[in-house]
């Protein structure tokens, strides 16, 4: 068990603050220690387990790990994270590797999108859910979902209600070569000053553009 962890402390990384109490039950195996740690050379199972938490300004109720790691590839049996600002659940199969096949399930949402964009410096408010499909592998991992925001606000544009329905591709699990393409559909926009009633956008995403 552990209490009172400082994870800013512990990175060495000041800019993110928080204290994670909890337990861990893990059995890990790391080979070739002296060529250095790789995703390759490492395989565990285990269960970590997160009593009330803050990371960040976020604060956690309590979050549950429980997966196996081995060939460059998680098998998450459980994955949940409860909380007053943002609630995570996921299942299945991560490939970090080229030959396997991911099949990956991701939900979030949160109330308070204000308090996760702490995380990222990001001046974001609202409500949000989102919901992934994650497949693929090394090679080129591919996520579809949606994402249903209320009253999200960034800086001065924003929209009373958003949605948008998105795929997204990986290569070499590179983001910044990702591609992304996504339509949405928005009411009650403001943009730059500009308000618009109703707003339907089908966009894409790929280098960095």
């Amino acid at each position: 068990g552990f209490s009172g962890f400082d994870p800013a402390v512990a990175s060495g990384k000041p800019a993110m603050k928080g204290t994670i109490g909890g337990t861990l039950d893990i059995d890990a195996t790391l080979s070739g220690v002296s060529q250095g740690v790789t995703p390759e050379s490492v395989q565990a199972t285990g269960k970590i387990t997160l009593e009330p938490s803050t990371i960040g300004e976020v604060q956690i109720d309590r979050a549950t790990i429980d997966a196996d790691y081995y060939d460059s590839t998680g098998d998450i049996r459980t994955l949940e994270v409860v909380g007053r600002d943002v609630n995570v659940t996921a299942s299945g199969t991560l490939a970090l590797n080229e030959t396997g096949a991911s099949n990956l399930k991701v939900h979030a949402d949160t109330p308070s999108l204000e308090q996760v964009g702490k995380l990222v410096d990001q001046p974001v408010t609202g409500i949000a859910k989102i919901d992934a499909t994650v497949t693929g592998n090394k090679q080129a991992l591919h996520v579809q979902g949606t994402l249903i925001g209320d009253g999200v606000k960034y800086e001065e544009n924003g929209a009373l209600v958003v949605s948008s329905d998105y795929t997204a591709t990986v290569p070499g699990l590179d983001v910044s070569e990702a591609t992304v393409s996504a339509t949405t559909h928005a009411t009650f926009v403001s943009v730059a000053g500009q308000n618009i009633n109703e707003l339907t956008a089908k966009t894409d995403y790929h280098r960095r553009r």
